[in-house]
Protein backbone atom coordinates (compact mmCIF):
# COMPACT_ATOMS: atom_id res chain seq x y z
CA UNK A 1 0.00 0.00 0.00
CA UNK A 2 2.94 2.69 1.26
CA UNK A 3 4.74 1.98 -2.80
CA UNK A 4 1.33 2.27 -4.51
CA UNK A 5 0.72 5.53 -3.29
CA UNK A 6 4.09 7.22 -3.10
CA UNK A 7 4.93 6.97 0.71
CA UNK A 8 8.21 4.63 0.43
CA UNK A 9 10.05 6.60 -2.15
CA UNK A 10 9.34 9.89 -0.17
CA UNK A 11 9.96 8.79 3.02
CA UNK A 12 13.30 6.74 1.52
CA UNK A 13 14.15 10.22 -0.58
CA UNK A 14 14.33 11.67 3.17
CA UNK A 15 16.91 9.59 4.30
CA UNK A 16 14.57 7.30 6.65
CA UNK A 17 14.18 3.52 6.19
CA UNK A 18 10.87 1.61 5.79
CA UNK A 19 11.18 -1.73 7.94
CA UNK A 20 8.70 -4.03 6.95
CA UNK A 21 7.75 -7.89 8.88
CA UNK A 22 11.49 -7.41 10.66
CA UNK A 23 11.94 -6.39 14.22
CA UNK A 24 14.82 -4.14 13.98
CA UNK A 25 16.27 -5.57 17.95
CA UNK A 26 16.67 -9.08 15.97
CA UNK A 27 18.14 -6.86 12.80
CA UNK A 28 21.04 -5.98 15.29
CA UNK A 29 22.70 -2.50 14.57
CA UNK A 30 22.73 -2.82 11.09
CA UNK A 31 19.65 -1.40 9.94
CA UNK A 32 19.40 1.56 12.28
CA UNK A 33 23.10 2.30 12.36
CA UNK A 34 22.54 5.37 10.46
CA UNK A 35 19.18 6.58 12.45
CA UNK A 36 19.01 10.11 14.52
CA UNK A 37 15.66 8.76 15.72
CA UNK A 38 13.19 5.88 15.37
CA UNK A 39 9.21 6.14 15.63
CA UNK A 40 8.06 2.71 16.70
CA UNK A 41 4.43 1.54 16.62
CA UNK A 42 5.30 -1.57 18.86
CA UNK A 43 5.42 -0.83 22.22
CA UNK A 44 7.95 -3.71 23.14
CA UNK A 45 10.04 -2.49 19.99
CA UNK A 46 9.93 0.72 21.01
CA UNK A 47 11.02 -0.23 24.62
CA UNK A 48 13.56 -2.82 23.43
CA UNK A 49 15.32 -0.64 20.49
CA UNK A 50 16.62 1.59 23.61
CA UNK A 51 19.07 -0.81 24.82
CA UNK A 52 20.45 -0.73 21.49
CA UNK A 53 20.72 3.18 20.34
CA UNK A 54 21.53 6.33 21.57
CA UNK A 55 18.76 7.53 19.29
CA UNK A 56 15.40 9.20 20.36
CA UNK A 57 12.83 6.06 20.34
CA UNK A 58 9.45 7.70 19.48
CA UNK A 59 6.30 5.27 19.92
CA UNK A 60 2.78 6.07 18.62
CA UNK A 61 0.54 4.85 15.97
CA UNK A 62 0.70 3.99 12.61
CA UNK A 63 -0.50 7.09 11.32
CA UNK A 64 1.82 8.90 13.78
CA UNK A 65 5.04 7.34 12.83
CA UNK A 66 3.65 7.49 8.99
CA UNK A 67 3.51 11.45 9.76
CA UNK A 68 6.83 11.74 11.11
CA UNK A 69 8.25 9.83 8.71
CA UNK A 70 6.48 11.83 6.23
CA UNK A 71 7.74 15.43 7.60
CA UNK A 72 11.03 14.52 9.01
CA UNK A 73 10.07 15.32 13.06
CA UNK A 74 7.83 13.53 15.81
CA UNK A 75 4.77 15.58 16.41
CA UNK A 76 3.53 15.49 20.28
CA UNK A 77 0.36 14.01 20.88
CA UNK A 78 -2.78 16.50 22.42
CA UNK A 79 -5.09 14.97 24.14
CA UNK A 80 -8.47 17.04 23.90
CA UNK A 81 -11.20 16.72 26.96
CA UNK A 82 -14.12 15.52 25.88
Amino acid sequence: MSDLNGYTRTIEDSGACVLTGSCPVVMREDCHRHATGMAINGAKQAFNIKNQTGVPVYFGDIRECLNAALLGKWEKRTWKKS
